[in-house]
């Protein structure tokens, strides 16, 4: 078997550093004109968080939430 190469080096990692944020709790973020995004407290284990994700298509929103 031959060793696997990996995707990412820790250049690439280090380098994709300048993409993060930080993101407030509680606070609604626009992500594109259709979708909103805002974290929330999940409360079940220790500093976890939820994300809630609104999308609007034809003038309908939807919340997606992810744990």
């Amino acid at each position: 078997m031959e060793p696997r190469v990996p995707l990412f080096t820790p250049k690439d990692a280090a380098a994709s550093m300048r993409l993060f944020s930080v993101v407030e709790y509680g606070k609604m973020n626009q992500i594109t004109p259709n979708i909103q995004a805002r974290f929330q407290d999940a409360g079940h284990i220790i500093g976890s968080a939820h994300i809630e994700l609104f999308v609007t298509e034809e003038g309908v929103q939807k919340k997606f939430v992810f744990s």
